[in-house]
């Protein structure tokens, strides 16, 4: 039954998409459809805390800050799943407010920073299947945000965590470095970047991730040297990680990276790159859970164009013309999902 209404909300979204944008918002019992230029400012205006918001394929205007406790979900980021739809994107900024616990973000590219305002506490928040600019959780530690998860997602740029504890970072896809914070989980994710990728964080655990990392100056690491008091465990790189005032379990160092990909991936996110390890490194490079090291092994396997949960919109034909009943005839495709 949930299934059937979410794809009656996507047909609803989408059957008109090559006008004007819709956005629907479902509250209780209700559904109401918003369109035009701003209709997911309108629709997030009329929205209360539980309610969902689902987002169009296309360039959307938004709200500058969300600080409520919402579910906001596109159809995707991924050009490969998006074909009929075209994907979800956010141009620029977003704020996120110290009201938004709870809240739940899904299926979009927002291409500047996702922003957690100065010293204003959000915990329970999820981003998942997203990409985003970059993620900062801005302020001093005096207020921090709690048990956060950013999971399945491509971040262009840096995560910064100096106001935040308790984050799980998982099975993402990061071309920036992680910074500051505390009691942070950081597992099965590809780190893109070349030098000091983890900066000033503490008391954390880092597992399971590859990386990239291959700088030959002595003068940069992995590590920087303010990163202390964490453990690193089962993680790939290419050159030794010991370094700094944190302790270092059954890593795998000094890896060929051509035996773990076909193609070494670039430190620049790309949808053409195959991220998956060579059937014998799944074997030879295990995590501490058993599973592969990397975004396909752990709890949450990085899904293949990270299709949102909600079903998904596979093809859609619109005719040409009207038929003899001044119908205009429209097919849609939906695909159900699992997860």
């Amino acid at each position: 039954m949930k299934n059937l209404f979410l794809s009656i909300l996507l047909f609803l979204v989408s059957s008109t998409a090559w006008t004007q944008s819709r956005v629907a918002l479902h509250s209780g019992e209700n559904i109401t459809i918003f369109s035009g230029g701003n209709a997911f400012i309108e629709a997030y205006n009329e929205a209360v805390d539980g309610d969902d918001i689902y987002l169009p394929g296309g360039s959307l205007n938004f709200p500058a800050t969300i600080d409520k406790s919402l579910t906001i979900i596109g159809v995707g980021h991924y050009p490969q799943a998006t074909m009929a739809t075209n994907k979800t994107v956010l141009t620029g900024n977003l704020n996120i407010g110290g009201n938004a616990d709870g809240l739940y973000l899904e299926g979009f590219h927002l291409t500047g920073s996702l922003t957690f305002l100065t010293n204003q506490k959000a915990d329970f928040v999820s981003m998942k299947r997203v990409r985003l600019g970059a993620v900062n959780y801005a302020g001093d530690a005096t207020n921090p945000c709690s048990s956060n998860v950013i999971r399945e997602s491509v971040i262009d740029g840096n995560i910064i965590t100096n106001n935040a504890n308790s984050i799980l970072i998982t099975n993402n896809i990061i071309a920036g470095s992680i910074v500051g914070g505390t009691d942070l989980t950081i597992s099965n994710n590809m780190m893109l970047f070349d030098f000091y990728v983890y900066q000033n964080f503490t008391s954390s655990l880092v597992t399971n991730n590859i990386h990239l990392w291959n700088n030959p100056s002595s003068n940069y690491h992995l590590i920087y040297v303010n990163c202390v008091n964490n453990t690193f465990v089962k993680n790939i790189t290419r050159q030794n990680i010991v370094y700094g005032a944190n302790t270092f379990v059954d890593n795998y160092s000094n890896v060929d990276l051509a035996t773990v990909f076909e193609s070494v991936p670039t430190a620049v996110f790309s949808y053409d790159q195959n991220y998956a390890m060579l059937p014998a490194a799944q074997t030879t490079f295990t995590g501490n859970d058993t599973t592969q090291v990397g975004i396909f092994g752990g709890l949450f396997p990085y899904k293949t164009n990270a299709v949102p949960g909600n079903p998904s919109i596979t093809s859609k034909t619109i005719a040409s013309e009207t038929n003899a009943n001044g119908q205009l005839p429209v097919q849609v495709t939906v695909a159900a999902q699992n997860n």
